[in-house]
């Protein structure tokens, strides 16, 4: 699950550090000019500890982005102590640095984490922000109730797959500390190749390219993402007895055949409330093919004195066959 992790972590930085920490909203709502710190960061249980750190550069002022090096000091703690974090690498984007801890910390649900960040700059601001993890998610099930095939006329080896899924995930609305906020990807599909023997070998892509999403049952609960792949399900907006069906499409390279057998594989996340908030917010700015970062996402955001979202979350891998 790291590779798909990193992948999903990269598209959620680039995305708000394009759409927010490029620039400041001109619009007069941005009554403090000066630079803030733009931090990123998703605690997961199981995963290496990451810190995102960039800055913000107000739209109205000759401003670069701040060198964020070594010179940065990033703690992680808990209840258990205070953990510094290490300059890894840039990111992404050049003006991003990476800050990791490789060993010695342990991310627990249910407990509370505090990210502090303090800039070699006296004139900014150093910046904190407390998330909980949440517990780890479960599906209740997950059934194909069929798929359906087109052709790429263009391109012989593509097909394009009609997919429509049954799906529940686990809640309690008398736990205070269930699950309520979710985030899922319909992630990969693998192939197995049986030629009446043993198992011979094995085939799994990267990410679906997904055309959109349907949701004939549990739309109430379901959000599409826009910014990110998959989307977010609020269980509390799902009737006692309803489940999620989802249909979406998906461009793939490889065909089924009569010795293959297919799966489909989802990640399920657990997530915070203000995770939910802040990614559905975006993607309500995209549609609307509009921005303005202090309406849509500065309130959201949980960072004191700065900007971006750090949020604790947990992780689950799934399968369901399809042939």
């Amino acid at each position: 699950m790291v590779k798909p992790k990193k992948i999903l972590f990269s598209l959620i930085t680039l995305c708000c550090l394009i759409n927010i920490s490029c620039r400041e909203d001109a619009s007069g709502l941005v009554k403090n000019t000066s630079q803030k710190l733009f931090v990123m960061s998703e605690l997961i249980p199981g995963e290496q500890v990451s810190v995102e750190v960039s800055s913000t550069i107000p739209l109205l002022n000759d401003y670069e982005y701040l060198d964020i090096d070594e010179n940065t000091i990033v703690n992680v703690s808990s209840s258990e102590g205070v953990y510094p974090l290490k300059y890894s690498h840039k990111g992404e984007l050049s003006h991003t640095a990476v800050f990791t801890r490789e060993e010695g910390m342990n991310i627990f649900p249910g407990e509370l984490y505090t990210v502090s960040v303090t800039p070699p700059y006296e004139d900014v601001n150093a910046v904190d922000a407390i998330t909980k993890i949440p517990p780890e998610p479960k599906f209740e099930f997950i059934n194909i109730v069929n798929f359906d095939e087109e052709k790429n006329q263009d391109n012989p080896k593509l097909r394009l797959y009609t997919y429509n899924v049954q799906l529940d995930v686990e809640r309690d609305s008398e736990d205070l500390d269930a699950t309520r906020f979710y985030h899922i990807i319909p992630l990969l599909r693998e192939v197995t190749i049986d030629l009446g023997a043993p198992v011979i070998g094995t085939y799994t892509n990267n990410f679906y390219n997904h055309v959109d999403y349907y949701f004939s049952t549990g739309q109430k609960a379901c959000f599409e993402l826009k910014d990110m792949y998959g989307f977010l399900v609020d269980a509390d907006d799902l009737e006692e007895d309803e489940f999620i069906t989802a249909t979406f499409t998906a461009e793939e390279e490889i065909d089924i055949r009569e010795n293959e057998h297919k799966f489909l594989h989802f990640l399920l996340y657990s997530v915070t409330e203000e995770y939910y908030s802040y990614h559905k917010a975006i993607s309500n700015a995209i549609s609307a093919n509009s921005y303005n970062s202090e309406e849509v996402v500065l309130d959201r955001s949980n960072v004191r004195n700065g900007r971006g979202l750090v949020s604790g979350m947990n992780v689950r891998l799934d399968s369901t066959s399809i042939r």
